[in-house]
């Protein structure tokens, strides 16, 4: 199982854990406010309150095997900027952080952060890819060139079995899950309430489903793009 860590808990830092721990990640939550923390230990691994800034507090979390640290401390850029710092001092594979300016870009890329990140540009740039294709639910970056989709089961494909689709013959991608969705008794609003695991040859695409997608970004593209 991939193990992440994340630093800060407001709007973006949050998303990015529960949308890893939906994905079947463990993942290690951390802020100073005990209220952030209160709110999402119920959806993820572990989540605990302490200063990422004291490098003993973040040694006593054990972070060497962790695939990923992520600091998304918005407000306070040096503590953003010392977190970061002790995170690759501890031996985190790939220490991602954000960034507001230029400036602090160039300051993080000196400390030696593996990738820095704009949520708002990233905001910006998934906005234009749903709107250009109106069935992409999610997108993450996962690797230089790969990306992980959630996506619509395009109408398509409805009926048909993997092993009949052939994803990775046909369209050099591979399906990770799938998620099925209902609408709750009394409820107005889809959510997905089920999810199935490990997805064979034998398993029959469903109206209603999301599909959890890995691959190439030129072969995702070609695929959202077939079916936008």
């Amino acid at each position: 199982m991939s193990k992440f860590v994340v630093i800060g808990l407001g709007v973006f830092g949050r998303q990015v854990a529960l949308s890893l721990a939906q994905e079947g990640a463990e993942v290690i939550a951390v802020d100073s406010d005990m209220e952030r923390v209160e709110e999402i230990h119920d959806y993820i691994a572990y989540a605990v309150r302490l200063d990422s800034t004291d490098p003993s507090a973040l040694r006593s979390l054990g972070l060497q095997d962790m695939e990923a640290g992520i600091v998304a401390i918005g407000e306070d850029f040096e503590a953003n900027l010392l977190t970061a710092a002790y995170l690759k001092q501890l031996g985190v594979k790939k220490v991602i952080t954000r960034a507001s300016n230029p400036i602090h870009r160039r300051i993080l890329e000196q400390i030696g952060a593996d990738e820095i990140i704009s949520p708002e540009d990233e905001v910006g740039r998934k906005t234009a890819h749903r709107l250009l294709r109106p069935n992409l639910v999610d997108y993450i970056d996962v690797a230089e060139d790969y990306k992980l989709i959630r996506v619509e089961t395009p109408q398509d494909l409805v009926g048909k079995s993997l092993g009949e689709i052939d994803f990775r013959r046909n369209y050099q991608l591979n399906i990770i899950s799938i998620n099925k969705k209902q609408i709750p008794e009394g409820e107005d609003t889809t959510e997905e309430v089920t999810h199935e695991a490990v997805p064979t040859s034998q398993t029959i695409l469903e109206p209603d489903t999301i599909l959890v997608i890995v691959g190439k970004e030129k072969d995702i593209n070609k695929f959202t793009g077939k079916y936008s």
